[in-house]
C-alpha cells in the first residue's frame, strides 16, 4: 500500500492517487458551488480548469470536455450565484468622536513648559 512505503528523501510529499468510481458530474457541480461559495468567478474557474496545477478541475474538464464542463459551470452559476462584497467606509454615516482629555493626577496648575524647560 502506497502509505506503507518508505519516504524518499527526493520525493517526500506528493499526493499520489488515482481515479475513483463516482459521478464526475455531480462532483463538478459540487466542486463548482463550493468554489463559487467562497467568492470565485466563473471566469476563475473556467482558467482554473484549464491548468494542470488545479488536479480536481483539470480532470473535469479532461474527463467531462469543454462543452460539458462550461455547461455544468454556467448551471451552477445560474443557481447558485457568485457571492461577492464590499466594505466602504463613509462619512455619512459616521458619528463624530467625543474627544475627553484628562489626567489622571487631577488638574495642572502653572504654566506649561516645553521640552527645553521654555
Amino acid at each position: 500500500m502506497p502509505w506503507e512505503r518508505p519516504v524518499r528523501p527526493d520525493h517526500p510529499m506528493v499526493v499520489e492517487g488515482g481515479l475513483v468510481d463516482g459521478d464526475t458530474r455531480l462532483m463538478a457541480v459540487c466542486l463548482f458551488e463550493e468554489l463559487l461559495r467562497t467568492g470565485m468567478s466563473a471566469r476563475d474557474l473556467r482558467c482554473m480548469s484549464a491548468d494542470p496545477n488545479y488536479q480536481a478541475l483539470y480532470a473535469i474538464r479532461a474527463s467531462l470536455g469543454d462543452q460539458q464542463t462550461d455547461a455544468l459551470l454556467s448551471a451552477t452559476v445560474g443557481r447558485v450565484g457568485v457571492h461577492r462584497f464590499q466594505t466602504r467606509e463613509s462619512t455619512e454615516t459616521s458619528m463624530p468622536a467625543m474627544l475627553t482629555i484628562g489626567a489622571t493626577d487631577g488638574p495642572r496648575v502653572g504654566p506649561v513648559s516645553d521640552a527645553k524647560g521654555n
